[in-house]
């Protein structure tokens, strides 16, 4: 599953599989750097990536 998420100024999309039953992983590139994170529903997953990505452009 593809979704989009709005970091900034920026649309980027993200990546977003299953595991397991409670596993999600969401993968994209922002800044040039490769984000994963995993969390126990896909919106948690997609979340804690947009956070990830606003921490890394916040530098």
């Amino acid at each position: 599953m593809e979704k989009t998420v709005r970091v900034w100024d920026n649309e980027v999309s993200v990546s977003l599989h299953q595991s397991s039953k409670t596993v999600w992983h969401a993968t994209g590139y922002y800044m040039e750097k490769r984000i994963d994170t995993k969390g126990r529903t896909w919106s948690q997953a997609l979340s804690l990536w947009a956070d990830a990505a606003k921490y890394r452009g916040n530098g």
